[in-house]
């Protein structure tokens, strides 16, 4: 069967004996490390899953993350991606930038990350997509001629063989796999379900996935998640709109009413030295390598015009899903997270120094709001629970968060919005 038909978006791939080579070469060398080094390679896998599988939804998170990462200049980097359980498999379809050598090296490698770019990127530690091993022993993945996969059962339990890959024939995919869509996409991966019970907690997860549409507000390249299961197809639509000094954020579920999201962002160029000399610290291994000559962190808050349930108060570009505070906005921020991305790491400065910024953020949004939709609309602003003075406090702690913002007085609404 001839494969042809299925190449329409090769463009910027590498030839496809190049890429076999890679593959090839990546498993001879994984599989003739010294046997100590194999155990211990083991062992770090092991326990990097066991640190990421602490939260259900980490690996549809991370399978998200790694899409955002790379987007497609071919399609104005505007990215869409489906979720397909298909008989016993979940394919990930999307529309990103398809594979170099360098996004290989970068899924069979351990703590390896991609090289330094200069692009900025979610992720950082080339760790998040091993999360994907916790429901499948079994993965094929196909982007441009790239087309190899891993497997428990062929490589052996006692070796690392989420990092041996395994080169696939295409064709031989294309009569296992009959998706026609699978081929045809960019980027494609198939997992195979190690059993029915990890099928259906997989639909689960996608299913309270589709339930958080909010889930997707700082993914700036999201245009569309769908998700199909059966003949039930489901998609979330992200629609931003730029006004003067904000932004608004429709999140629409199939055909419900949007969500509609007013969000402010600023950014701060660092000048503390002791925080630029935490970045910089090599000895420090919670600093991802993208942090090391960073100093013009973002910070974004986001408010629903229509309050909702309880919301997950803090993102890293996606949620910390640990950091429920009760309070009625989202914050966004270049944070650095612990491993399994449920908090921030609380113990850096340069996470703290992040509280003073989003208070601006919050003090500029209290403004908007209160100019487009009125002053009793800005003071939803305001916590409950906390005890407002009018003033801008200074950032609190609590027990869930080092960074929870407080209240924004009427007072500031006269002056101008930058």
């Amino acid at each position: 069967m001839s494969i042809k038909p299925f190449r329409s978006h090769l463009e910027g791939s590498l030839d496809f004996r190049t890429c076999r080579d890679i593959v090839d070469a990546r498993k001879v060398m994984r599989t003739n490390l010294p046997k100590d080094i194999l155990e211990e390679n083991r062992n770090q896998l092991d326990r990097i899953q066991g640190d990421l599988a602490k939260v259900d939804l980490t690996f549809l998170y991370e399978l998200i993350q790694n899409a955002i990462d790379h987007p497609n200049p071919n399609f104005n980097n505007l990215l869409s991606i489906k979720f397909e359980v298909y008989n016993d498999y979940l394919l990930l379809k999307h529309n990103g930038s398809i594979f170099t050598e360098n996004n290989f090296r970068s899924l069979t490698g351990i703590l390896l990350g991609e090289e330094d770019t200069g692009e900025a990127r979610i992720g950082y530690k080339g760790i998040g997509f091993k999360s994907i091993f916790r429901y499948t022993q079994e993965v094929y993945i196909r982007s441009g001629n790239f087309s190899f996969g891993f497997s428990k059962q062929r490589t052996g339990s006692k070796m690392p063989w989420e990092v041996i890959p395994i080169f696939e024939s295409e064709i031989e995919k294309v009569e296992e796999i009959k998706n026609f869509e699978f081929f045809n996409t960019p980027v494609a991966f198939a997992f195979k379900f190690t059993n029915l019970e990890l099928r259906e907690q997989a639909i689960q997860y996608l299913e309270q996935l589709l339930a958080s549409p909010q889930t997707f507000l700082f993914l700036d390249n999201l245009t569309r998640l769908e998700v199909v299961v059966g003949d039930r197809v489901n998609t979330i639509n992200r629609e931003v709109i730029k006004c003067n000094s904000y932004s608004k954020i429709n999140l629409q579920l199939n055909e419900e009413l949007p969500q509609v999201w007013l969000v402010c962002q600023e950014t701060n160029t660092i000048t503390d030295e002791m925080i630029l000399k935490e970045l910089k610290d090599e000895n420090n291994p919670s600093i991802p390598l993208k942090f090391r000559n960073f100093n013009t962190p973002q910070v974004q808050i986001a408010f629903p015009l229509v309050p909702g349930k309880e919301l997950i108060n803090m993102y890293a570009y996606l949620p910390l899903s640990e950091t429920k505070s009760g309070l009625p906005y989202v914050l966004n921020g270049d944070f650095i997270p612990n491993l399994d991305r449920t908090d921030i790491i609380k113990n850096l400065k340069y996470n703290n120094s992040l509280a003073i910024l989003a208070s601006k953020t919050l003090s500029k949004l209290f403004r908007i709001v209160s100019k487009e939709y009125g002053i009793e609309q800005a003071l939803s602003l305001i916590s409950k629970s906390d005890d407002s003075t009018p003033d801008v406090q200074e950032p609190k702690k609590s027990n869930n968060t080092t960074i929870i913002i407080v209240v924004v007085l009427a007072a500031k609404i006269d002056e101008p919005i930058a």
